[in-house]
């Protein structure tokens, strides 16, 4: 028997995403964009086993597909260390750029430097959060930050977050994480055959 392809998988993606195509197409136009519209930073929020980590492997397959790289964490206690002294330095390390003292930047610091080299390749860096929450206030306000920064400085970054709608509005409502709230913001429903319900 065929699986329903409308059936929750713990986060595999399904072979069908009906009704989700205009937010793909939104975010995959925002990559080439040399102007950096606002769905380069999304948040896609919805109730537990909606589809909100399955959206998030689309987009990063998407921006794959556009030739930029990708960096996939979870919002848990210590994520911007990960991505300051683990990831952004791996990415540069694997993509020609050599850098001794990354234990001694900023996220921010980090978050430009992988920038700025991958523009000189043509590229650009996708980062995903998944289970956006409030309790990371400290970390999430640092990470938000850089992120204003780099798109303030038109820097070729993305950003994509998921979580449920309890975190993600608290977080929302929080004024020292007022950078999050120019996020594209949807909504997401059960995956049908029809129109998407969500802009």
């Amino acid at each position: 028997m065929a699986r329903d392809p409308f059936t929750p998988a713990f986060g595999v993606s399904p072979p069908l995403l009906v009704g989700r195509d205009y937010l793909i197409a939104q975010f995959a136009s925002s990559l080439a964009d040399d102007r950096g519209p606002s769905a380069r930073a999304t948040i896609y929020t919805g109730s537990r086993g909606i589809g909100k980590t399955v959206m998030l492997n689309v987009v990063e397959r998407v921006a794959r597909e556009h030739g930029w790289l990708v960096i996939s964490e979870t919002a848990y206690a210590g994520f911007v260390g990960r991505l300051t002294n683990i990831a952004l330095p791996g990415l540069l390390a694997n993509h020609g750029y050599s850098d001794t003292t990354a234990s001694t930047q900023t996220f921010g610091d980090q978050f430009k430097l992988a920038s700025d080299h991958l523009r000189s390749l043509h590229s650009g860096v996708l980062i995903t959060l998944d289970e956006l929450n409030d309790a990371q206030v400290d970390e999430l306000r640092e990470f938000g930050a850089a992120l204003y920064q780099a798109f303030s400085d038109n820097e070729a970054v993305a950003f994509v977050g998921a979580g449920l709608p309890k975190p993600v509005n608290l977080m929302l409502t929080d004024p020292t994480l007022a950078n999050f709230q120019q996020a594209d913001l949807h909504v997401l429903g059960p995956v049908t055959s029809m129109m998407p319900s969500e802009h």
